[in-house]
């Protein structure tokens, strides 16, 4: 035997607490009650109108006069129903039990929710898995600290490259690249290594992927390696943009380095003092020794005040000079210790092509200068001039009684500014001489006796 319940009386009820179904839920539920009467119940109670006391009131003459009904239902001898009407008896009694689930919510001022609807929601305190496009409209806070790939484990390689991505997009729909302005992203590669990326995209026009990265990759084999975008700053020195092995490499072919030899070009300026602890050697690229040049070559190691680099602010210099004809020749000048004078002085070693070595040096007297041949006449009368001033002269003359003139090669600076010694030739036993300076260029002999002798004589002065 079938039990129905007054479909007319529940309808009334649950009128009376307003479960309109645009109110209570989005997607009707329908429950069967009796044989041909259905309600829309909702499947998830959302939001109830009227207060918690006046609903709970009304449904609970509702729930009463169900219970009323199931209680007699329930003191029938159910074994004859059919197998329909037993589940649609069942039914009625899910529906009691909902109602009932409806007035202890109602009673607290909460939302009744269908149970088969939890399924489709995430829960504040439970493990879940989340699947489709989320799209959150305001600010959220992400309590945890993972992003968790749930297709394969650390220690595997993947068959395809897997990503996890975390990304920084405008207002429009998502499209990956297209709408990012940033971009989190470790990758897993079918080999096995790692690799972590920081991306910013370029704000220029939408559906563009123009983009900068840096990376850092950790092969499953080997060692891990960076990559960043290659500097554009090589003037300033306080730059921060990151230096790649690329451009370092690329610019340190234009650096000296510490260590190999190298050819450097251009004036370098050092303002700071430099040791040198090895030799210092300057190689010329266009003479060889052997070779005479077309034109005077040097190489200079210069030395200049703080005024600059010109010739009038040097201070002194270290040179070698190639010279046409093949001499070679090595020099050290100072410069005159006044402003804007280009005057020098220096010694310096002469080696010709052909011939002897000799030096050069300044012609002084001062103390412990070096003595130098400023002039000199090689002969059987002839002289030395020495840088200091001091004239040495020889020579042959012959004299008689009446004395005879002698022209000096060199001139001194006056008949008081040199001394003349004479001796004579062998056979001139018993003659004697005397010597008057009779000027800077000249002096006379004369003989005890009428004899025409030669004498022999050196003079020194100055």
């Amino acid at each position: 035997m079938e039990y129905n319940i007054d479909n007319a009386e529940l309808t009334a009820t649950l009128t009376a607490v307003n479960l309109d179904a645009a109110v209570i839920g989005q997607a009707p539920l329908e429950v069967a009650i009796g044989e041909s009467a259905r309600i829309d119940v909702g499947q998830a109670i959302n939001y109830v109108k009227a207060g918690a006391a006046e609903i709970a009131a009304a449904v609970d003459v509702g729930i009463t006069q169900i219970q009323i009904a199931a209680n007699d239902a329930a003191n029938k001898d159910l074994s004859n129903l059919t197998v329909t009407g037993e589940a649609k008896f069942n039914a009625k009694q899910d529906t009691i039990s909902d109602l009932a689930t409806i007035r202890s919510g109602a009673a607290l001022g909460t939302t009744a929710v269908q149970p088969e609807m939890l399924a489709e929601y995430v829960t504040l305190d439970t493990t879940q898995t989340i699947s489709g496009t989320k799209t959150f409209n305001s600010s959220q806070t992400l309590n945890g600290n993972t992003l968790k790939c749930f297709d394969f484990t650390r220690g595997t390689n993947p068959a395809a490259t897997r990503n996890l991505n975390l990304y920084m997009t405008d207002s429009t729909a998502l499209s990956g690249d297209n709408t990012a302005f940033g971009l989190f992203r470790t990758s897993v590669n079918p080999t096995g290594g790692v690799t972590s990326i920081i991306r910013a995209f370029k704000n220029n026009t939408a559906g563009t992927n123009d983009y900068a990265e840096i990376y850092v990759h950790y092969p499953i084999t080997g060692n891990p390696y960076t990559h960043a975008p290659t500097p554009t700053d090589t003037t300033t020195t306080s730059g921060t943009q990151i230096a790649t092995t690329g451009w370092v490499n690329s610019v340190g072919n234009n650096v000296v380095h510490k260590t190999g030899d190298e050819t450097i070009s251009g004036t370098k300026t050092f303002n700071d003092s430099t040791t040198l602890k090895h030799s210092l050697q300057l190689q010329s690229t266009e003479i060889a020794k052997g070779t005479n040049p077309s034109s005077t070559k040097y190489q200079i190691l210069a030395f200049y005040d703080k005024n600059g680099t010109v010739q009038e602010n040097k201070t002194g210099q270290i040179y070698t000079t190639y010279t046409q004809s093949g001499m070679l020749s090595i020099s050290m000048d100072v410069f005159q210790p006044v402003s804007g004078s280009r005057n020098s002085a220096g010694i310096s070693v002469k080696y010709p092509a052909s011939g002897n070595a000799y030096a050069e040096a300044p012609a002084s007297d001062v103390t412990n200068s070096i003595v130098t041949t400023v002039n000199k006449s090689k002969g059987d009368n002839g002289y030395f001039q020495l840088g200091n001033g001091l004239i040495i002269q020889w020579g042959t003359n012959a004299a008689t009684s009446s004395g005879t003139a002698v022209t000096l090669p060199k001139a001194y600076s006056s008949n008081n500014s040199y001394s003349v010694v004479i001796c004579r030739n062998a056979g001139n036993s018993g003659d004697i001489a005397a010597v008057n300076r009779t000027s800077a260029t000249t002096f006379t002999i004369a003989t005890s006796n009428g004899n025409s002798r030669n004498w022999q004589w050196i003079a020194i002065g100055y």
